[in-house]
């Protein structure tokens, strides 16, 4: 039980008469419950997606405290900080002196708005200073991203020699498709920074403009992107402990000095990335955080043993990621992956599979012998007399087959997902 031999009580009680021990034990293996000030912060918007969700999300953040843009700097020097004297910067895994703080230059860092402040930034709105969107980046990799929107780059990349991991394409940086990709560290970052500033902002504060994410945003308007680009991001990319902490001490206050600044909110899509897909998904589109989000409660979702992709909460031997590629609940144990009805020489099997993403597409395969090598895709099975029902976010497949098991003999199907 204790690391080292013998007991560590009875040698320190012993060496005085001063029977006072100080312990200092930690826990392994043990799943602590999730955080209630989390439950009650987003309470009004447990259960909800779609437009419902984002205005809930909106009436929880807004009305925030206003940090002045003058203390912007400092605060970032305590959040933003890669260890005691340097800071972490954007789009760059370099890092630069705390004091080399100023307006440009090769050594020197400034706060980059993650949202373009001319698309739709008023300079004197809450949306210029807030802190969720605003991050330390050298003067130069700032200058190089520009108002550009986020994008993966196909073509020709431009780079900066402080920051080579992230790139820009060689279009003039008013042209409406020209884009920036950030490191892969940093792409989860700005997807969720984004996401929050059009959740964030709808308009009805004073002095700032409705933000929008679009696939096609404009240059110089009030709407940025590429939306489909943040929120693939967001899925695979997902918030890490810098994101976290940040987090918190832009909700909870930051220590400046004898000055505690705190904006008093916090960005959503950090402590629950499942909220993106839930709100800006279509309805016939369908993901694994979207499905988490409809299957499990949010203090579920904070519980990754529980609701995390291979975790097995019903016990049932499939994990959540098959259960939602086969529309299961997670929590009932009693799903059927692939129904089998005969009647006569008909069998007829259905199953399910999720509409929208393309990395995971369902096909019918069978075989006589059990043999990994034995089995094959089973020719034209999505063609007549198969029926496919649209569910929304999945379609049910019906495929039926004239079986001969006296010439035949036994044979076995699965559905198996690529």
């Amino acid at each position: 039980f204790w690391p080292a031999a013998g007991n560590p009580l009875l040698a320190a009680t012993q060496v005085t008469d001063h029977h006072m021990v100080y312990l200092n034990l930690s826990l392994s293996g043990v799943t602590l419950p999730p955080n209630a000030d989390l439950l009650t912060y987003y309470a009004p918007a447990a259960g909800l997606v779609s437009t419902p969700l984002r205005n809930s999300l909106q009436n929880i953040i807004d009305d925030h405290t206003i940090v002045d843009y003058i203390n912007v700097d400092e605060i970032m020097q305590v959040i933003d900080a890669a260890d005691a004297t340097n800071m972490r910067l954007i789009y760059s895994n370099a890092t630069l002196p705390k004091t080399s703080f100023g307006s440009s230059g090769a050594t020197v860092w400034n706060r980059e708005h993650v949202w373009p402040r001319n698309d739709g930034i008023n300079q004197e709105g809450p949306d210029f200073s807030d802190l969720h969107h605003l991050f330390p980046c050298q003067a130069n990799v700032n200058t190089l991203r520009s108002a550009r929107r986020f994008d993966v780059i196909t073509g020709t990349r431009e780079t900066n020699s402080f920051a080579p991991e992230s790139a820009a394409d060689t279009l003039d940086d008013t042209n409406n498709n020209a884009s920036f990709e950030p490191l892969d560290r940093d792409k989860g970052i700005v997807a969720r920074a984004m996401l929050y500033m059009m959740t964030r902002y709808d308009g009805s504060d004073a002095l700032t403009t409705d933000l929008l994410l679009s696939n096609s945003p404009v240059y110089s308007g009030m709407d940025s992107g590429v939306l489909d680009t943040l929120l693939a991001w967001n899925r695979v990319f997902p918030p890490t402990d810098y994101e976290r902490n940040r987090n918190n001490a832009i909700y909870g206050g930051v220590q400046v000095g004898a000055v505690t600044y705190a904006q008093g909110n916090r960005n959503p899509f950090i402590d629950f990335p499942q909220f993106a897909d839930g709100i800006f998904l279509d309805a016939n589109t369908n993901s694994f955080e979207k499905w988490q989000l409809e299957n499990f409660s949010l203090a579920q979702l904070l519980t990754p043993n529980t609701s995390g992709a291979t975790a097995d909460a019903d016990g049932d031997g499939r994990n959540n990621f098959t259960e939602f590629l086969m529309k299961g609940n997670p929590l009932s144990g009693t799903d059927v992956p692939l129904a089998i009805a005969r009647n006569g020489n008909q069998l007829t099997l259905t199953f399910h599979r999720p509409k929208g993403i393309v990395t995971q597409n369902a096909v019918l395969q069978s075989c006589t012998s059990l043999e990994a090598q034995d089995w094959l895709t089973v020719p034209n099975w999505q063609n007549a007399p198969t029926v496919i029902t649209n569910l929304g976010t999945y379609e049910r497949i019906e495929y039926t087959v004239t079986i001969t098991p006296a010439i035949e003999g036994r044979r076995f199907w699965r559905v198996f997902y690529q």
